[in-house]
Protein backbone atom coordinates (compact mmCIF):
# COMPACT_ATOMS: atom_id res chain seq x y z
CA UNK A 1 0.00 0.00 0.00
CA UNK A 2 1.39 3.77 -1.04
CA UNK A 3 2.46 5.21 1.86
CA UNK A 4 -0.15 8.16 0.55
CA UNK A 5 -3.00 6.04 0.31
CA UNK A 6 -2.19 4.78 3.74
CA UNK A 7 -2.38 8.71 5.57
CA UNK A 8 -5.82 9.39 3.61
CA UNK A 9 -7.42 6.21 5.45
CA UNK A 10 -5.74 7.09 8.82
CA UNK A 11 -6.98 10.36 7.85
CA UNK A 12 -10.26 9.20 7.83
CA UNK A 13 -10.40 7.70 10.41
CA UNK A 14 -9.84 10.12 12.56
CA UNK A 15 -13.01 11.93 11.58
CA UNK A 16 -15.20 8.95 12.40
CA UNK A 17 -16.94 10.34 15.92
CA UNK A 18 -17.08 7.36 17.60
CA UNK A 19 -13.70 5.24 16.87
CA UNK A 20 -11.79 6.43 19.92
CA UNK A 21 -7.76 7.34 19.42
CA UNK A 22 -5.46 7.66 21.51
CA UNK A 23 -2.32 9.81 21.37
CA UNK A 24 1.38 8.67 22.76
CA UNK A 25 4.22 10.71 23.35
CA UNK A 26 7.64 10.06 23.60
CA UNK A 27 11.07 11.30 24.34
CA UNK A 28 12.06 10.09 20.88
CA UNK A 29 10.19 8.44 18.16
CA UNK A 30 10.20 4.32 18.35
CA UNK A 31 11.04 2.44 15.05
CA UNK A 32 8.31 -0.31 14.22
CA UNK A 33 9.33 -3.33 15.40
CA UNK A 34 6.88 -6.26 14.21
CA UNK A 35 8.11 -8.90 16.60
CA UNK A 36 7.07 -6.86 19.39
CA UNK A 37 3.48 -6.83 18.65
CA UNK A 38 3.66 -10.60 17.82
CA UNK A 39 4.68 -10.95 21.29
CA UNK A 40 3.59 -9.29 23.80
CA UNK A 41 -0.24 -8.41 22.29
CA UNK A 42 -0.93 -12.36 22.76
CA UNK A 43 0.84 -12.07 26.47
CA UNK A 44 -1.84 -9.96 27.62
CA UNK A 45 -4.60 -12.43 27.47
CA UNK A 46 -5.00 -15.30 24.43
CA UNK A 47 -6.15 -14.08 21.16
CA UNK A 48 -7.71 -16.57 18.49
CA UNK A 49 -6.14 -15.20 15.69
CA UNK A 50 -2.27 -14.05 14.56
CA UNK A 51 -1.44 -10.55 15.09
CA UNK A 52 -0.72 -8.88 11.88
CA UNK A 53 1.35 -6.07 11.15
CA UNK A 54 1.81 -3.42 8.64
CA UNK A 55 4.74 -0.62 8.17
CA UNK A 56 5.45 1.92 5.73
CA UNK A 57 8.41 4.47 6.58
CA UNK A 58 9.02 7.97 5.21
CA UNK A 59 12.92 8.26 5.81
CA UNK A 60 12.58 11.84 4.51
CA UNK A 61 10.32 12.83 7.29
CA UNK A 62 11.32 10.36 9.88
CA UNK A 63 7.25 9.45 10.19
CA UNK A 64 6.06 6.04 9.54
CA UNK A 65 2.32 4.70 9.55
CA UNK A 66 1.37 1.36 10.43
CA UNK A 67 -1.45 -1.18 11.17
CA UNK A 68 -2.07 -3.94 13.62
CA UNK A 69 -4.99 -6.10 13.11
CA UNK A 70 -5.60 -9.57 15.56
CA UNK A 71 -8.92 -11.05 16.36
CA UNK A 72 -11.65 -8.47 14.96
CA UNK A 73 -9.40 -5.16 15.69
CA UNK A 74 -7.79 -3.07 13.82
CA UNK A 75 -5.41 -0.16 15.02
CA UNK A 76 -3.81 2.06 12.84
CA UNK A 77 -0.47 4.27 13.80
CA UNK A 78 0.66 7.53 12.62
CA UNK A 79 4.01 8.48 14.19
CA UNK A 80 5.23 11.69 14.04
CA UNK A 81 8.86 12.77 14.81
CA UNK A 82 7.24 16.42 16.49
CA UNK A 83 6.23 17.60 19.68
CA UNK A 84 2.19 17.89 21.07
CA UNK A 85 -0.08 19.49 18.90
CA UNK A 86 -0.48 23.15 19.96
CA UNK A 87 -4.40 22.72 20.24
CA UNK A 88 -4.36 19.58 22.60
CA UNK A 89 -2.34 21.42 25.06
CA UNK A 90 -5.05 23.78 26.64
CA UNK A 91 -8.08 21.29 26.16
CA UNK A 92 -6.29 18.15 27.36
CA UNK A 93 -2.96 18.91 29.61
CA UNK A 94 -3.97 22.04 31.43
CA UNK A 95 -7.35 20.72 31.85
CA UNK A 96 -6.47 17.30 33.17
CA UNK A 97 -6.91 16.30 37.00
CA UNK A 98 -2.87 15.15 37.49
CA UNK A 99 -0.06 16.58 39.40
CA UNK A 100 2.16 19.03 37.94
CA UNK A 101 5.00 16.82 37.68
CA UNK A 102 3.11 14.34 35.05
CA UNK A 103 1.64 17.44 33.10
CA UNK A 104 5.14 18.68 32.63
CA UNK A 105 6.71 15.09 31.65
CA UNK A 106 3.66 14.84 28.73
CA UNK A 107 4.50 17.99 27.53
CA UNK A 108 8.72 17.37 27.53
CA UNK A 109 6.89 14.87 24.34
CA UNK A 110 9.38 15.18 21.47
CA UNK A 111 7.23 12.95 19.07
CA UNK A 112 3.76 10.96 18.77
CA UNK A 113 2.06 8.21 17.54
CA UNK A 114 -1.41 8.43 16.97
CA UNK A 115 -3.50 4.62 17.71
CA UNK A 116 -6.72 5.27 15.89
CA UNK A 117 -9.70 2.28 16.50
CA UNK A 118 -10.62 0.89 12.58
CA UNK A 119 -11.75 -2.49 13.30
CA UNK A 120 -14.99 -4.61 13.39
CA UNK A 121 -16.02 -4.40 17.15
CA UNK A 122 -19.08 -2.63 18.40
CA UNK A 123 -18.32 -2.60 21.98
CA UNK A 124 -16.66 0.91 23.00
CA UNK A 125 -14.68 -0.78 26.01
CA UNK A 126 -13.57 -3.57 23.43
CA UNK A 127 -12.53 -0.95 21.22
CA UNK A 128 -10.38 1.11 23.82
CA UNK A 129 -8.54 -2.25 25.29
CA UNK A 130 -7.63 -2.84 21.37
CA UNK A 131 -6.14 0.44 21.56
CA UNK A 132 -4.11 -0.14 25.27
CA UNK A 133 -2.81 -3.71 23.32
CA UNK A 134 -1.12 -1.69 21.04
CA UNK A 135 -0.20 1.12 23.15
CA UNK A 136 1.19 -1.58 25.45
CA UNK A 137 4.06 -2.64 22.66
CA UNK A 138 5.26 1.17 23.67
CA UNK A 139 5.46 0.34 26.85
CA UNK A 140 8.90 0.37 27.60
CA UNK A 141 9.99 2.93 24.67
CA UNK A 142 10.47 5.91 26.57
CA UNK A 143 6.87 6.65 26.57
CA UNK A 144 5.94 9.59 28.98
CA UNK A 145 1.83 9.98 28.69
CA UNK A 146 -1.33 8.93 26.70
CA UNK A 147 -3.54 11.77 25.80
CA UNK A 148 -7.50 11.03 24.67
CA UNK A 149 -8.23 14.06 22.61
CA UNK A 150 -11.95 12.87 21.99
CA UNK A 151 -12.17 12.89 26.17
CA UNK A 152 -10.09 16.04 26.76
CA UNK A 153 -7.91 14.39 28.81
CA UNK A 154 -4.76 12.69 29.66
CA UNK A 155 -3.12 10.31 32.21
CA UNK A 156 0.84 8.70 32.71
CA UNK A 157 1.87 6.17 30.81
CA UNK A 158 2.27 3.76 34.31
CA UNK A 159 -1.58 3.02 33.96
CA UNK A 160 -0.89 0.72 31.48
CA UNK A 161 -0.74 -1.35 34.37
CA UNK A 162 -4.47 -0.70 35.68
CA UNK A 163 -5.18 -0.99 32.02
CA UNK A 164 -4.19 -4.02 30.36
CA UNK A 165 -1.49 -4.76 32.03
CA UNK A 166 -0.99 -6.95 35.31
CA UNK A 167 -4.13 -9.17 34.45
CA UNK A 168 -6.37 -6.47 34.71
CA UNK A 169 -8.25 -6.67 31.47
CA UNK A 170 -11.34 -8.57 32.77
CA UNK A 171 -11.74 -5.97 35.73
CA UNK A 172 -11.78 -3.29 32.40
CA UNK A 173 -15.20 -4.98 30.58
CA UNK A 174 -16.44 -5.57 33.69
CA UNK A 175 -15.95 -1.89 35.50
CA UNK A 176 -15.00 0.27 32.70
CA UNK A 177 -12.38 2.66 33.59
CA UNK A 178 -14.37 5.79 32.88
CA UNK A 179 -12.21 8.13 34.65
CA UNK A 180 -9.14 7.28 32.02
CA UNK A 181 -11.59 7.57 29.12
CA UNK A 182 -13.58 10.15 29.60
CA UNK A 183 -12.80 13.95 30.64
CA UNK A 184 -14.14 16.12 33.44
CA UNK A 185 -13.96 19.40 33.28
CA UNK A 186 -14.39 22.79 35.18
CA UNK A 187 -14.44 26.27 33.19
CA UNK A 188 -15.13 29.84 34.28
CA UNK A 189 -18.31 31.32 32.10
CA UNK A 190 -16.39 34.29 30.60
CA UNK A 191 -19.78 36.26 29.97
CA UNK A 192 -22.88 36.16 31.44
CA UNK A 193 -25.44 33.70 29.24
CA UNK A 194 -28.73 34.93 29.65
CA UNK A 195 -29.89 31.61 31.45
CA UNK A 196 -27.10 30.83 33.64
CA UNK A 197 -26.39 34.56 34.37
CA UNK A 198 -25.85 33.77 38.40
CA UNK A 199 -24.26 30.50 37.86
CA UNK A 200 -20.75 31.39 36.50
CA UNK A 201 -19.07 28.11 36.75
CA UNK A 202 -20.02 24.48 34.47
CA UNK A 203 -18.83 21.54 35.00
CA UNK A 204 -19.11 19.07 32.01
CA UNK A 205 -18.10 15.68 30.94
CA UNK A 206 -16.19 15.20 27.40
CA UNK A 207 -15.70 11.66 25.65
CA UNK A 208 -18.62 10.06 26.84
CA UNK A 209 -20.25 9.87 22.72
CA UNK A 210 -17.73 7.14 22.17
CA UNK A 211 -20.03 5.03 24.42
CA UNK A 212 -22.80 6.03 23.27
CA UNK A 213 -23.92 8.13 25.91
CA UNK A 214 -24.96 11.89 26.17
CA UNK A 215 -22.04 14.14 28.08
CA UNK A 216 -23.28 15.77 30.83
CA UNK A 217 -23.09 19.34 32.58
CA UNK A 218 -24.04 21.13 35.71
CA UNK A 219 -23.75 25.32 36.37
CA UNK A 220 -23.59 26.32 39.54
CA UNK A 221 -21.20 29.16 41.65
CA UNK A 222 -19.92 27.30 44.24
CA UNK A 223 -20.03 23.63 44.15
CA UNK A 224 -17.82 21.47 45.16
CA UNK A 225 -15.95 19.90 42.01
CA UNK A 226 -15.44 16.59 43.21
CA UNK A 227 -19.10 16.49 44.49
CA UNK A 228 -20.27 17.20 41.17
CA UNK A 229 -17.86 14.50 39.39
CA UNK A 230 -19.40 11.71 41.54
CA UNK A 231 -23.02 12.67 40.57
CA UNK A 232 -21.65 13.21 36.96
CA UNK A 233 -20.36 8.92 37.92
CA UNK A 234 -23.25 8.09 38.84
CA UNK A 235 -25.50 8.95 36.03
CA UNK A 236 -23.36 7.78 33.70
CA UNK A 237 -22.50 4.46 35.31
CA UNK A 238 -26.01 3.69 35.59
CA UNK A 239 -26.85 4.33 31.99
CA UNK A 240 -24.16 1.80 31.36
CA UNK A 241 -24.73 -1.04 33.64
CA UNK A 242 -28.34 -0.25 33.18
CA UNK A 243 -28.44 0.07 29.32
CA UNK A 244 -30.62 3.01 29.62
CA UNK A 245 -30.74 5.86 27.58
CA UNK A 246 -30.61 9.32 28.54
CA UNK A 247 -32.97 11.58 27.38
CA UNK A 248 -34.23 15.45 27.38
CA UNK A 249 -36.94 15.51 30.12
CA UNK A 250 -35.89 12.38 31.78
CA UNK A 251 -35.37 13.10 35.91
CA UNK A 252 -32.78 11.32 38.00
CA UNK A 253 -33.32 10.68 41.52
CA UNK A 254 -30.48 9.90 43.52
CA UNK A 255 -32.40 10.30 46.88
CA UNK A 256 -35.81 11.53 47.51
CA UNK A 257 -34.75 14.78 48.20
CA UNK A 258 -31.92 15.17 45.48
CA UNK A 259 -33.76 14.71 42.24
CA UNK A 260 -31.95 16.13 38.59
CA UNK A 261 -33.70 17.01 34.83
CA UNK A 262 -31.60 16.48 31.99
CA UNK A 263 -32.50 19.23 29.63
CA UNK A 264 -30.80 20.24 26.05
CA UNK A 265 -29.11 23.52 26.34
CA UNK A 266 -31.59 26.55 25.17
CA UNK A 267 -28.37 28.46 24.19
CA UNK A 268 -25.49 27.44 21.76
CA UNK A 269 -22.18 26.54 23.83
CA UNK A 270 -19.67 25.56 21.98
CA UNK A 271 -17.44 24.04 23.84
CA UNK A 272 -20.45 21.65 25.30
CA UNK A 273 -20.61 20.35 21.76
CA UNK A 274 -20.70 16.44 21.50
CA UNK A 275 -21.47 13.78 18.73
CA UNK A 276 -24.30 12.70 21.41
CA UNK A 277 -25.37 15.92 22.83
CA UNK A 278 -24.34 17.36 26.03
CA UNK A 279 -27.41 17.09 28.75
CA UNK A 280 -27.57 19.91 31.12
CA UNK A 281 -28.34 18.66 34.87
CA UNK A 282 -30.87 20.89 36.74
CA UNK A 283 -31.06 20.28 39.93
CA UNK A 284 -34.68 20.07 41.75
CA UNK A 285 -33.81 22.45 44.77
CA UNK A 286 -32.84 25.48 42.31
Amino acid sequence: MKIFSFFQQIQNSLTTPFNPCILLGFTNLPKPNPNKFLQIIPQIEPIFSPVNTHFEQDYTSKTWLGEISFDNHTVKLLANSAGLPEHLIPSCIHTAHWQIQFKEQILASKATITLIYDGNETNPVERYIALYKVAACFYEENLLGIINEPAWTFHPSHLLNKIVLNNHVNLCRNSPPFLYWTGFIKTSLGVQSPSQSAKNNCFFTKGHHVFGIPDLAYFSENANPLTIQKLFIAIIEYAWFENKQLLPGDYIALSEKEIYELVEPDEIIEFLHSPTKTLILKSNLE
